[in-house]
């Protein structure tokens, strides 16, 4: 009787063992991946329209666009000024601006040369 429950022991252990030498195994997993991957094509094929492809590259081309409005906006310090009212009092007014210096003589200078080449053509 020993030796029948020892043997029967022994025949449990090596099925286990068995089970996990296979379960653990890539080769084990291999095909049925494989099949998990075929079934999920089709299914893709089958449930997902084909325009939501495009979903995705749109929006990160939205996306782009803005981040390069962004970047010309930081890069050639645009400020955003919000327009003025136009029955406030002081709008026909000329104003100076902060930072702007027009040399009248240069522009003419370089008007007069731009002529001159005009006219030599």
């Amino acid at each position: 009787m020993n030796g029948r429950l020892q043997s029967w022991k022994e025949d449990i252990v090596e099925t286990f063992l068995l089970v996990k030498l296979c379960l653990t195994s890539f080769w084990f997993w291999l095909p049925i991946l494989y099949a998990c991957y075929l079934f999920a094509q089709i299914w893709m094929m089958i449930v997902i329209n084909p325009l939501t492809i495009f979903v995705g590259p749109a929006i990160i081309a939205v996306y782009a666009i803005t981040q390069e409005e962004k970047r010309m906006k930081t890069q050639y310090n645009v400020k955003e000024e919000k327009p003025r009212a136009i029955l406030r009092p002081f709008n026909l007014m000329p104003e100076k601006k902060e930072g702007f210096n027009w040399d009248v003589e240069k522009s003419l200078e370089e008007y007069r040369k731009m002529t001159d080449k005009d006219e030599e053509k």
